[in-house]
């Protein structure tokens, strides 16, 4: 689909062009990610689809083709540094022109903050922001030279309300919020505008984690169970100092309602 954008020359004088509308979908494999990218093809986007799956994006983009859209596999790594600037500088190679970036990519490890290693949290922020921030750098100064486009980054309702084995996930999406508020004032004056998507409950991969450490519950509940026993025999009985099963006890709450989901 074409559409008729006026792009300013110089302050005087503009000129009318046909061009092919473009977007950039990260998470694209699945989930979220994949449900922006059809709804884009079918709107006559020129989709770029990147996520970690090759063989998950090459099947998306054949069904879109078949469909009569346009989609372009880029498989990649976006908690490696080199792989995200390859994969933003070979979407802006081939679509010409970024009209829309759509940050959907995003996972949660889903566990206790003392059963996440240093390097975990780190993959983690690498994924769901700094990658964003990332391709938001890099699709900053064609969209200015082309007199604008759209930044759309997905966030979370875990980036206001607090949850248990989700510190890493919800700390990134803090990030991500506070970086759209920031970034919608720094690049106004380009013609580029920022949304923010904040995402209830969504029944995807992303809270397959979640849902494993449900598996926990039963022993949740019998630990705890068993610690009120032993508490009321002896008021004097020494805690534990790494009291796991209370992380799984204040979890309790958000496993029921994904539970109730699935």
């Amino acid at each position: 689909m074409l559409r008729r954008v006026t792009t300013s020359a110089s302050a005087s004088l503009y000129e009318e062009k046909e061009i092919q509308r473009t977007a950039i979908v990260t998470g694209a494999s699945s989930g979220i990610g994949e449900a922006t990218a059809r709804l884009l093809a079918s709107n006559g986007f020129v989709v770029a689809l990147i996520a970690r799956r090759k063989d998950r994006l090459e099947s998306l983009a054949d069904e879109i083709h078949a469909a009569g859209g346009r989609a372009i596999p880029i498989a990649t790594d976006l908690a490696n540094e080199e792989e995200t600037a390859q994969a933003a500088e070979q979407a802006l190679n081939t679509l010409g022109r970024i009209d829309l970036l759509v940050n959907n990519a995003g996972y949660s490890p889903g566990r206790a903050i003392e059963q996440i290693t240093r390097a975990e949290l780190r993959h983690n922020f690498d994924v769901n922001l700094f990658s964003a921030l990332q391709l938001i750098g890099a699709v900053t100064p064609m969209m200015r030279k082309q007199g604008g486009g759209r930044i759309v980054n997905v966030g979370s309702v875990a980036g206001g309300i607090p949850a248990p084995l989700a510190i890493p996930y919800a700390t990134t999406k803090v990030g991500m919020h506070a970086a759209t508020d920031a970034l919608r004032m720094e690049l106004r004056s380009f013609g580029i505008r920022l949304s923010l998507v904040i995402p209830g409950f969504v029944d995807t991969a992303v809270f397959e984690n979640a849902r494993k450490g449900a598996e926990h519950r039963i022993f949740c509940k019998q630990t705890v169970q068993e610690r009120g026993s032993r508490s009321r025999k002896s008021q004097d009985e020494e805690r534990p100092t790494n009291d796991f099963s209370r992380h799984l006890g204040m979890a309790l709450p958000i496993v029921d309602e994904l539970k109730a989901m699935t």
